[in-house]
């Protein structure tokens, strides 16, 4: 795989790069690969700023997912918007099982109760 071209131009918070048009964003990548309304484009070197034709994919919302998926990429543990603990706190929630009751355990860390039974049934945090 060629190297990345990257955009030169504007680029937003999220990383991408975007040429201004009349109120609306239009993003680089898009233009790069000809993409219409509706289509999915990836980017298959995950470098939002890369507009090499050669790294970018049209495909679907699934094919994006599972891009996302298996590239260890999805919003868990303490990258997700509401998570309130991180994966340095986890094994010390986890140490007060059969210690202390859920509740107690709640509190001290500043969650809900139902928080403490998934971490400790490893329903949620299965990565720590």
């Amino acid at each position: 795989m060629d190297a990345c071209i990257e955009w030169k131009g504007a680029v937003r918070k999220d990383g991408y790069g975007t040429i201004p048009s009349f109120g609306t964003t239009i993003y680089a990548h898009r233009v790069a690969i000809g993409a219409k309304n509706g289509d999915v484009v990836r980017h298959l070197c995950d470098n939002r700023k890369c507009v090499n034709p050669a790294h970018l994919r049209i495909g679907s919302q699934a094919d994006n997912i599972a891009d996302m998926v298996a590239k260890n990429r999805q919003a868990r543990g303490s990258r997700h918007g509401c998570a309130k603990l991180d994966e340095e706190t986890i094994p010390f929630v986890r140490a007060y099982h059969g210690v202390l009751d859920s509740r107690k355990t709640a509190k001290i860390f500043g969650v809900g109760q139902q928080t403490i039974l998934r971490i400790w049934n490893k329903e949620t945090w299965r990565h720590v």
